[in-house]
């Protein structure tokens, strides 16, 4: 009797050991403010009973195979549970793919910003229980089979495991089912990047037909400095009540501050894939068609690509293919370590503004506020200390807020910077300046990023600010400035065209904020 209550004692704690990802899957969102059940509840504990049964069916005696068996669903299950706590959603197929585009260095900053004492309590909890369960295994206290199945019960259960994975790979359960999850995220990015190689060296497109441009004799230059992760609504100049942008206010009588343009995504990649090239949300096809630096090419600029982004992810990166669409490209942030302050751009921006060519495009792509927020400024802009105006009343909150308004004090000094040496050159010039998407920072909800998932109007209301010199003021064009417009810097090919008088057969008039016959769609 003895004997029968042990043993059944321990089929009980294999059963434990095999659901425990789904129990901690389906506990944790009632901890978590505004997180809902899903199919994955559903999903984690049907591919528990399966691979239950599947390991007492066929892996008799091989320890090795089920434990390797166990270390996947537990691993899959901590990345789930991580996305869960971090993100309070659910992880799907477009995390993943941002994730294929990320860097080392994107990865580690991740991870700083977000490392989380709960996750890691639990994370704990799955490493002991998969560590004292591979014990008892090997010292065949328990043991595979644990239950005596019958010929006929046999084939029941093996029909019950192969209708079991079906269920697993078709919908609704796939959309949650982690190797499908995975599939689906490499096949997308495989099929993208199949499609973008073909074309993303080249300087021009076959698109742009009948490029044109409005001839002059002056020297004319402008500059598109794209920032990282910066919500206009932590900036002073948008009416934020700290004043994190004293330089820019001292020359906002000079700027055309707009105030309702928002990023198509809350992502580098999915938002600059759209902002720099032809591509939409409505047709993403088109950003293979053609970009913003090809656009440039064959108008007859000179275009350069300066950087302090990491110019590639862990297989490849979209944005480095386009930046290699210019006729110069420079890249700072190229080593593991913590990435360089933005100021490095200045030295390369200035020379360049010094090169003797009468037409150039400059875009400067920035680090911006991205994460870390207390590695993107020196310590002379560690201005703000005191406790911030926000409705989550937490510690971790105001130290957020506080590096976050930091790194917007630090691209304020940026900004200005990259304007006042392109006014000093006195050509005829524009300098245009946007975010690539905004960043939640505890307004909305107690969270601080973005996510595709979970997006906030934070993570979407962008700044966009226009500078234009006195030449430029003075040349003789149909260019509207209506500040009040609503835009979506998915169109900005076309605003960048109209602001350099650039026409091409298929130019939509509608979709530049500079237009006069522009049409609102947002």
């Amino acid at each position: 009797m003895k004997t029968q209550s042990k043993k059944q004692h321990f089929f009980f704690f294999q059963l434990f050991v095999f659901f425990y990802p789904a129990f901690a899957t389906f506990f944790i969102p009632f901890f978590l403010h505004g997180i809902y059940f899903k199919t994955d509840i559903v999903q984690n504990i049907l591919l528990g009973i399966l691979l239950f049964i599947f390991s007492n069916l066929f892996l008799s005696g091989k320890k090795i195979s089920v434990l390797f068996l166990l270390f996947f669903i537990y691993l899959f299950s901590l990345i789930e549970i991580f996305y869960l706590i971090t993100f309070r959603s659910y992880l799907t197929s477009s995390s993943l793919f941002i994730f294929f585009e990320s860097n080392i260095s994107e990865i580690t900053s991740f991870t700083k910003g977000y490392f989380s004492i709960t996750f890691c309590l639990i994370a704990t909890g799955f490493i002991f229980l998969y560590s004292f369960f591979a014990i008892l295994l090997y010292k065949n206290i328990i043991y595979f089979p644990n239950v005596n199945f019958k010929k006929r019960t046999n084939i029941v259960f093996k029909i019950i495991i192969f209708f079991g994975f079906i269920l697993l790979i078709i919908p609704p359960l796939n959309k949650s089912f982690f190797p499908m999850v995975m599939l689906e995220a490499i096949q997308d990015y495989k099929l993208q990047m199949i499609s973008y190689n073909n074309q993303k060296f080249n300087k021009t497109s076959d698109y742009f037909k009948n490029v044109t441009l409005k001839k002059d004799s002056i020297s004319e230059t402008y500059v598109l400095v794209i920032g990282e992760s910066t919500t206009r609504n932590h900036m002073g100049l948008y009416n934020y009540y700290r004043n994190t942008t004293p330089l820019l206010h001292s020359i906002s009588n000079e700027l055309i501050v707009y105030n309702n343009v928002i990023s198509p995504n809350t992502h580098t990649l999915t938002s600059l894939e759209k902002v720099l090239t032809l591509g939409t949300t409505d047709n993403l096809d088109l950003k293979y068609k053609g970009n913003l630096l090809q656009l440039f090419n064959q108008a007859g600029f000179t275009t350069y690509w300066i950087s302090n982004q990491k110019p590639t992810g862990i297989w490849d990166n979209f944005i480095t293919g386009i930046a290699n669409s210019a006729h110069k490209v420079s890249f700072f942030n190229i080593s593991d370590d913590k990435s360089p302050f933005d100021e490095i751009v200045l030295k390369t921006y200035k020379k360049v503004l010094k090169e003797n060519k009468s037409k150039k495009l400059i875009v400067i792509h920035l680090m911006g506020s991205h994460l870390t927020y207390k590695d993107r400024y020196p310590n002379e802009y560690n201005w703000f200390k005191n406790q911030p105006k926000t409705k989550f009343d937490k510690e971790d909150a105001f130290k957020i807020i506080n590096d976050y308004d930091n790194s917007v004090l630090y691209q304020d000094y940026i900004w200005f910077s990259i304007i006042q040496s392109l006014k000093n050159e006195n050509h005829k010039s524009a300098a245009l300046c946007l975010s690539d998407h905004g960043e939640e920072v505890y307004e909305s909800i107690d969270f601080f990023g973005h996510t595709e998932t979970k997006g906030t109007k934070s993570m979407y209301e962008i700044p966009f600010l226009l500078w234009l010199s006195d030449k430029k003021k003075d040349e003789k064009n149909n260019l509207v400035f209506d500040v009040n417009r609503r835009y979506c810097s998915e169109d900005l090919i076309y605003s960048m065209a109209d602001l350099a008088g650039i026409h091409f057969t298929s130019f939509y008039s509608e979709k530049s904020i500079l237009n006069a016959n522009y049409l609102s769609s947002k």
